[in-house]
Formats: structure tokens, C-alpha cells, sequence
């Protein structure tokens, strides 16, 4: 039954299906047909047992390779959803010791308010603390985003690239945010902090 629950968690999760998907007659008929013995969990037991188990289970494993990679990346992007909500996700990518490369997204995070360089770099801040990530260990930091320019604390006020789209390239002082005028377009901001 373990290994069944842990296969409907992949199921929804992978899938994006609502937690009702248990309650549903067909999907019942299906799983009866296919192990009348399978008793499936209900949408609360799914949501408030089930899922968050996995995510802990997952998020350990997720630590625990990040700690053995000698060197990670972090990058970040923020977007407005078609339903007019802001969000900002991070992900950290690194190489193991067998030089296998990894990508895991280590948080997506409601982003209500201005997306001032203050704001994301608390919310950055706080991605690292949660996932025990020391900001003197990591290796770079790429954001999207001209007004990301400005921050501060986690630049450490160093030397960075600016990498508009079209690849050209200066460098720049993190503390002296570009002209106001190229705000409109796409930079990418590589700092090696």
C-alpha cells in the first residue's frame, strides 16, 4: 500500500490533478479494477498527510546532494500570471561528484507589492536560509530583471557583468544601477558573490 500511496503523490503531483481525483467515480473504478485491494486515501489525508511526507522526504534529498556539490548556482525569475498574481521562483544548479548536473526549484513564492531590489533580496535570503544554503559558498547568482541591479546585499557590492540579450556586455559596479532609460528592456545580471 506504501509503494501505491507513493505513486499517487507522484501521480498528482506530476500531473497537476486536483486532490479530488480521489473522489472521483471513474478514477475509483480504474484503481478498483486495476487492485481491488488498493483502498485510496481520501483528498485530506492526500493533502495533509501524503503530499507534504513526500515533499520532506524530497526536499531532504535535494539537501543533501547540495551539500556534497562543491560549487551552486542560483538563478531566479519573477512573472505576473494570467490571473494578475506575481511570483518569484528560485532554483539552484549544481554538478555532483559523479558530474551528473542537477536543476531543482527550491521555491516558488507569491510576489505581491513592488519587486524593489530590497524585496527580492529578502525573499532571496530567505529561499537560502530554508534551504541551508550559505550565500559566501555560492558561485553566482543570475537574475532577469534590470531593476535587480540595485541589490545590494546579495551582490555584496562587488564587480558584476550586466549581459543585455543581444550579448552585449560591460561590466558594472553593483552599486551604481544603469541608466533608468534601459529599464524597459532585458538585462540578465551575473554577480559572482
Amino acid at each position: 500500500m506504501v509503494r501505491l500511496h507513493s505513486l499517487l503523490v507522484q501521480l498528482v503531483c506530476k500531473e497537476g490533478l486536483p486532490f479530488r481525483v480521489v473522489e472521483s467515480s471513474a478514477f475509483k473504478a480504474i484503481i478498483a479494477e486495476l487492485d481491488p485491494r488498493y483502498k485510496l486515501p481520501t483528498r485530506q489525508a492526500l493533502s495533509a498527510q501524503l503530499i507534504p511526507k513526500k515533499y520532506e522526504e524530497t526536499k531532504s534529498d535535494i539537501k543533501q546532494s547540495l551539500d556534497k556539490s562543491r560549487a551552486t548556482a542560483v538563478t531566479t525569475d519573477m512573472w505576473t500570471s494570467s490571473s494578475n498574481h506575481s511570483f518569484m521562483g528560485v532554483t539552484a544548479h549544481w554538478v555532483d561528484g559523479d558530474f551528473v548536473v542537477h536543476n531543482k526549484c527550491l521555491a516558488v513564492k507569491p510576489a505581491p507589492g513592488s519587486h524593489t531590489a530590497d524585496f527580492i533580496s529578502t525573499e532571496l535570503s530567505s529561499v537560502f536560509a530554508d534551504w541551508n544554503l550559505e550565500q559566501s559558498e555560492l558561485r553566482v547568482v543570475t537574475i532577469t530583471n534590470i531593476t535587480i541591479l540595485m541589490l545590494h546585499d546579495v551582490g555584496n557590492n562587488r564587480d558584476c557583468d550586466v549581459d543585455h540579450h543581444n550579448n552585449t556586455r560591460r561590466k558594472m559596479n553593483s552599486r551604481s544601477p544603469p541608466n533608468r532609460s534601459l529599464q524597459n528592456d532585458k538585462w540578465y545580471y551575473f554577480c559572482e558573490i
